[in-house]
């Protein structure tokens, strides 16, 4: 379906929603075609933002997958930048992380499962990780222990939980991060972080 296609379907619609009147609806429909309006903008948005933030992550630092390679996701600036691990799953989160970083003044090296982040830290050197934390996964978890293991050069790692994830977020600290960051963190209190753990 073309753009034009499904704007006009989305007119139709509209003109056909415009013949009720919420006392004809009722209270009960009312808030059934609400929730199914909201539910569907939120499906759209996660559409739109997907492309986003795939356009933005490969113009940016190369795509983690199953696939890549290590030489294919090792992205140093002519600069020699300093490199950070990104172990992070979700994509927009990810491409937050990446933009800001990289304004910055970081390179990226991100990884989107475990397999990825291990090639990563055995093949490059970065200076600091950041590791997402979910309840629902071990990623986070197994990247630390990997990071700390006796013989690897120390660095530090920093955490991102949501509250909710609570308990993967204590389990993290105690495998050895260094500090950790609420997920809605901003812009300027990452940086302010990592320049901390740096120092």
């Amino acid at each position: 379906m073309t753009v034009p296609t499904f704007l006009d379907q989305l007119s139709q619609l509209e003109v056909a929603l415009r013949s009720y009147s919420l006392q004809e609806l009722g209270v009960t429909d009312a808030a059934r075609l609400k929730n199914a309006f909201s539910a569907f903008k939120d499906r759209i948005e996660a559409k739109l933002w997907a492309k986003e933030e795939r356009d933005f992550l490969e113009e940016l630092s190369p795509l983690a997958t199953e696939d890549s390679t290590t030489e294919q996701l090792i992205h140093q600036s002519a600069e020699c930048k300093p490199q950070i691990l990104l172990a992070e799953h979700d994509t927009r989160v990810a491409a937050f992380f990446i933009k800001h970083l990289h304004k910055a003044g970081y390179d990226v090296l991100w990884a989107s499962h475990t397999a990825m982040a291990k090639s990563l830290i055995q093949n490059t050197e970065p200076v600091l990780a950041i590791c997402s934390v979910y309840s629902q996964s071990s990623f986070g978890s197994d990247v630390i222990k990997f990071i700390r293991q006796p013989k690897k050069k120390r660095i530090p790692v920093i955490l991102v939980a949501g509250a909710e994830h609570s308990d993967a977020l204590r389990e993290a600290i105690s495998l050895g991060a260094d500090d950790y960051m609420a997920q809605h963190i901003t812009a300027s209190e990452i940086v302010g972080r990592i320049k901390q753990a740096l120092n």
